[in-house]
C-alpha cells in the first residue's frame, strides 16, 4: 500500500485538508485467479478519520463496516491488470483521502487482499495484510499563501472565487482545483496579487483548490453552489 500526494508523490506526513491517494496493489501468483479487497483510514482510537471517495467507482465502492468507511471491491479481476512474468498479475485498486482538517494524531491506513484461485472454497486462496501510518506535517509559517486560503470568499461559492495572494509571495503561483477523486478541473499560473477565479462551469459540489508556490503547497477544500 501506498499513499501519494497530488503530483504523485509517496509520502509519509500529511497536512490538513490536503487530499492522497491511495493505492493498494495484490501481485498474484495465481493464474487467472481472482482478486478482493478492503481498506479502510482509521485514527489512533480506530474511529474513520478524514473523506473517502472513490477513483474507481466501476471497481470499487464504499461500505460501513462495523462503523468504519471502508473501499471493497465490486467485481473480481478489476483493474488495471498487468500481466508479469507469465501467468502473474497484478490489480490496483486506488481511492481518494481527504485529511482532517484539525488534530495532529498519527492516522492509520489499512487494507486487506484476498489472492484466490476461484474454486468456491477458502483453499488454496492467500489473504494478505498491510499496514502504514502517515504523522502530521505542520506547516511551515502560517505565511500569505496560507492565508491567501484562509481568507478566500465566497464559499460556498457560485460564480468567482476570490483570494489576495500577497505582496510578500515571490514568483509564480500555481493553482489547481481538484475533484474529491483527484482530477485536476482547472490549472492556472498567477503572479498577481487580486486573484478571481471563474468557477461558474463547475457542477454543484465539494472541490480542492491547492496553490503551489516555492516548493510549498497548501490546500482547501471549497463548496460549488
Amino acid at each position: 500500500m501506498v499513499i501519494k500526494n497530488s503530483i504523485d508523490a509517496p509520502v509519509q506526513k500529511y497536512t490538513h485538508g490536503n487530499f492522497y491517494t491511495v493505492e493498494v496493489t495484490l501481485f498474484s501468483g495465481i493464474a487467472n485467479g481472482q482478486a478482493g479487497m478492503q481498506s479502510t483510514v482509521l485514527d489512533a482510537a480506530g474511529f474513520g478519520i478524514g473523506d473517502i471517495s472513490l477513483q474507481q467507482p466501476t471497481q470499487t465502492r464504499l461500505d460501513t463496516i462495523a462503523g468504519k468507511p471502508t473501499v471493497s471491491h465490486n467485481t473480481d479481476l478489476v483493474g488495471p491488470i498487468t500481466t508479469i512474468a507469465g501467468s502473474n498479475e497484478i490489480t490496483v485498486w486506488k481511492y481518494t483521502w481527504v485529511a482532517p482538517t484539525t488534530g495532529s494524531a498519527n492516522i492509520d491506513f489499512f487494507a486487506v487482499a484476498n489472492d484466490a484461485n476461484g474454486n468456491s472454497m477458502s483453499s488454496g486462496d492467500f489473504i494478505y495484510r498491510t499496514n502504514t501510518t502517515l504523522i502530521f506535517e505542520a506547516p511551515a509559517s502560517v505565511n500569505d499563501l496560507d492565508a491567501a486560503l484562509q481568507n478566500m470568499y465566497p464559499n460556498p461559492v457560485s460564480s468567482n472565487l476570490n483570494f489576495d495572494l500577497g505582496a510578500s509571495i515571490n514568483g509564480e503561483v500555481k493553482v489547481h482545483i481538484f475533484s474529491l477523486n483527484g482530477q485536476c478541473l482547472l490549472r492556472t499560473v498567477e503572479n498577481g496579487s487580486n486573484i478571481s477565479l471563474d468557477l461558474g462551469h463547475l457542477k454543484s459540489g465539494n472541490y480542492i483548490i491547492s496553490l503551489e508556490n516555492d516548493g510549498k503547497t497548501v490546500s482547501k477544500p471549497f463548496i460549488k453552489i
